[in-house]
């Protein structure tokens, strides 16, 4: 199954509770965009940096069409 995350607090939140390494460990296929990427400190951006190199996680650039084409799907 394929994630992806969509907001920067998604990872901001799983950092600041020491989380991300169990995120990484349930085995779906993570994604996020560059956008996302950016909005992340530089502390931040590091601890993502070590998943990309692991391949854990797939950082993709849109364009500004695919932006404005994109829906916001919330899963609860």
């Amino acid at each position: 199954m394929r994630i992806a995350v969509v907001d920067a607090n998604i990872f901001i939140d799983l950092i600041r509770l020491k989380m991300l390494d169990h995120f990484f460990e349930i085995g779906l296929e993570i994604q996020t965009t560059d956008f996302v990427f950016g909005q992340l400190n530089e502390f931040q951006q590091d601890q993502i940096k070590t998943k990309i190199a692991d391949r854990l996680i797939q950082v993709n650039s849109l364009s500004q069409a695919e932006i404005g084409a994109t829906k916001k799907v919330v899963i609860l």
